[in-house]
């Protein structure tokens, strides 16, 4: 069996539940600016106080995002382990999440909002900000209706097709934030798809994510070759899913497509 590329998996293949597995915000914001320096800054804190987090929650929460356990982040704090799961229970009851990777994505994306933000304000558009939109691409029902069911509860707006060429015609009319697509459909399957996305949709086109069930290096060179941001095996995390939608998004509003990374994750078997 082939080893996988970028794989956060711990060497015997397994993940740890998802409200126990330290996440961490490595190279999710390679550009605008440093993810480290943006959590030093006091508009970081402000925005959070605002949310009701104390300065102590705040800290916690940016040691968790930079992938700390408990147990380092009470040694860095000098406080009990403890206590740091008291202050994440908190801190998930202020964000309206379940568990430290819901908390990890809130912090980002509020990150991304922030420096939208930002962006606006310096071309005199104002603060308005808007949910991310994604558009789900698979036959099969049931695959949809599980994604959508999970990305929603972290604020995303999702639409549904069931394969490429509905895709193709959907997005001609409608812009996304983010595609997330199979690749063996009926009529059009994920390659073909991606292949006629750039000649499809001249502005504006959204970062995909090919979320497939078998994940081979050929397949991966094909849908790097035709333009994924990502490719990610079904069998992955929906840490590594979500963590990588908002990567995308993100890199997509400050990058053309052509200047995507090559993310590949999937699982061994």
């Amino acid at each position: 069996m082939e080893t996988p590329v970028n794989s956060h998996k711990s060497q015997n293949n397994e993940v740890p539940p998802m409200n126990d597995q330290p996440c961490s915000s490595d190279e999710l914001f390679p550009t605008v600016k440093s993810f480290d320096s943006w959590l030093e800054t006091e508009a970081m804190v402000h925005t959070f106080e605002q949310k009701g987090l104390s300065r102590r929650e705040i800290e916690v929460l940016t040691w968790v995002a930079r992938g700390k356990t408990n147990s380092v982040i009470g040694m860095i704090l000098h406080i009990s382990p403890r206590t740091v799961s008291k202050h994440l229970e908190h801190i998930y009851s202020k964000l309206g999440v379940e568990c430290r990777t819901a908390a990890v994505v809130a912090l980002l994306e509020i990150m991304q909002e922030s420096e939208k933000s930002e962006q606006g304000m310096a071309h005199g558009e104002g603060s308005k900000t808007s949910r991310n939109r994604v558009l789900l691409v698979d036959d099969d029902a049931g695959n949809r209706m599980l994604l959508r069911s999970i990305l929603e509860s972290y604020g995303y707006v999702c639409e549904e097709v069931e394969h490429g060429s509905k895709a193709l015609t959907f997005l001609e009319t409608a812009s996304v934030d983010l595609v997330i697509t199979d690749n063996r459909m009926p009529v059009l399957g994920g390659i073909k798809f991606l292949e006629q996305l750039s000649t499809t949709i001249v502005e504006n086109i959204p970062p995909v994510i090919m979320f497939t069930g078998n994940v081979t290096h050929e397949l991966q060179e094909q849908a790097f070759k035709a333009g994924a941001y990502a490719v990610i095996g079904k069998s992955s995390s929906m840490k590594e899913l979500l963590l990588t939608a908002v990567q995308a998004i993100q890199h997509s509003s400050v990058s053309p497509p052509a200047h995507h990374h090559r993310t590949v994750i999937k699982s061994a078997i």
